[in-house]
Formats: structure tokens, C-alpha cells, sequence
């Protein structure tokens, strides 16, 4: 569960929970709710931990997303439209950007 995830990144990397809602510009009362797991953060903050500690999304919420084969994935970019392309285009570059970074 994302609440179980993000108490073991923030204690493997030595922060305690007003170090990282410091990090994370929010109050340590809304931090304590998400390891508690009473609410979660919306998707722009959700983002910026996974940046943070450099994982993926799929870590941090730990879906069980089973990976395309490369077949099965040539397939479905085949049948996207040009815009749906760009936009799939364009979040692989913003997460390439989010890992370098």
C-alpha cells in the first residue's frame, strides 16, 4: 500500500516526517495522515515524491501492472492517434527528464 511505501522510503533514506513535509513544501499533520494511511496526496505531489526518491509511480503506489512484451506494445502505439502519440511522447520524456534530474 502507497502508506507502507512511502514510510519505507522516507526511513530508508534517514528523514523523519517533518524533514520530508518540509521537502515536500506541507504541513507535517497532512504527511502524518498519508502514513497512516487516513488520505493520500493528490497526483501533482504524488509526482514530486516519486521524483524525490526516484522511483516510478508504479513503486511508489505499488501497482501490479503487468509489463506489455514488446510485441503487445508495438501494437498498442500502433493503434494511438497522433495526439494520444504526442502525449505519450511527451510523459516519457518528462520521466526520463525526472530520473536524470
Amino acid at each position: 500500500m502507497f502508506n507502507e511505501k512511502l514510510r519505507e522510503l522516507r526511513l530508508k533514506n534517514g528523514l523523519s516526517q517533518v524533514e520530508l513535509s518540509k521537502i515536500l513544501n506541507i504541513s507535517q499533520t497532512s504527511y502524518s495522515q498519508w502514513e497512516r494511511g487516513i488520505c493520500e496526496p493528490n497526483i501533482e505531489t504524488l509526482k514530486k515524491i516519486a521524483r524525490y526518491f526516484k522511483v516510478s509511480l508504479d513503486i511508489l503506489l505499488e501497482s501490479n501492472i503487468i509489463p506489455l512484451s514488446i510485441d503487445q506494445l508495438k501494437i498498442e502505439i500502433e493503434n494511438l492517434d497522433r495526439k494520444q502519440l504526442k502525449n505519450l511522447l511527451l510523459e516519457i520524456i518528462d520521466e526520463i527528464f525526472s530520473i536524470i534530474l
